[in-house]
């Protein structure tokens, strides 16, 4: 209702509740609102993981194949809603990311960090790929598939000769000093 067409051409009805929806970031949040459930955990996901991630890895993370997520990539990115970089796709904007992760129900977040951690996981034991799916379990609230997840992360770190404390590997682990 805040915009109009007015002789072929759009006309602003109300600008002060205008700038004010596009300040508090509803008309985002009304674009974000309006893609289907398969679209909108493929964003999820990448917004929850917070780093350029490959279609693999949201193919995983959001339970569907990989031709699919594939699609619905190439849709929101003509959306202008995710692009690619040389890492894997991202949200376009950090406001993107931000209004989708506050737009889950605590629920929706918890499920979609553990579904971010296994796809992590998933995506091979490399030492990043295990810190990051550590610390999204521990968002999760996962303390036990944190742990494992953390002693797979200290095998790799004393087979290369490593020899801290273990406090020392949680706190670099989970980047957080009270580890």
């Amino acid at each position: 209702d805040l915009l109009a067409i007015a002789r072929e051409h759009w006309v602003i009805t109300d600008e002060t509740r205008l700038l004010a929806a596009l300040e508090a970031g509803g008309a985002l949040r009304r674009r974000i609102d309006a893609l289907d459930g398969v679209e909108q955990r493929v964003l999820q996901a990448m917004a929850v993981a917070g780093v350029p991630v490959p279609a693999g890895f949201l193919s995983d993370a959001a339970n569907v194949g990989l031709a699919d997520a594939a699609a619905i990539l190439h849709a929101l990115e003509i959306r202008g809603m995710v692009g690619h970089v040389s890492d894997g796709w991202t949200p376009v904007h950090d406001q993107i990311a931000e209004l989708t992760v506050d737009g889950m129900s605590g629920e929706a977040l918890t499920e979609t960090e553990r579904a971010v951690a296994r796809a992590w996981m998933h995506s091979g034991s490399s030492e990043q790929a295990l810190r990051r799916a550590g610390l999204h379990y521990l968002r999760a609230g996962d303390e036990s598939a944190a742990i494992d997840t953390f002693v797979k992360w200290v095998r790799i770190q004393r087979q290369s000769g490593d020899r801290r404390a273990p406090r020392a590997l949680a706190r670099e682990f989970i980047d957080r000093d009270d580890a």
